[in-house]
């Protein structure tokens, strides 16, 4: 529905959720895209594909579209693991979207 992700991503997104808050009925997850035309977004994170990270293909890591989703939509276990690096990039970019930019660049906890 308007500038929201025209498409399920099953198993295409990553946990940007802290796990210290493990225990509450939904996750924040950033979704992915294999649309490449979204690397050029500055808030996108692009990632090959790796044996570590199970991506397929390069994908999109698409940070403008954080959301809460339901845990039980969140079936079977995780199919990789995002190297730190990617995961350090994404977390810029989710911070830079909800104003922490500051706080994320000093290192503040």
């Amino acid at each position: 529905m308007g500038s929201e992700a025209g498409t399920a991503h099953p198993v295409l997104a990553v946990v940007v959720q802290a796990d210290r808050f493990r225990f509450g009925r939904t996750v924040l997850v950033v979704p992915f895209t294999t649309n490449l035309v979204h690397a050029q977004d500055p808030r996108g994170v692009r990632l090959a594909p790796t044996k570590a990270n199970g991506l397929n293909q390069e994908s999109v890591a698409m940070c403008w579209q954080v959301m809460a989703v339901d845990r039980s939509r969140l079936q079977g276990a995780p199919v990789g693991k995002i190297a730190a690096a990617g995961m350090d990039l994404i977390a810029k970019n989710v911070a830079i979207l909800v104003d922490f930019e500051p706080r994320y660049l000093r290192g503040g906890s």
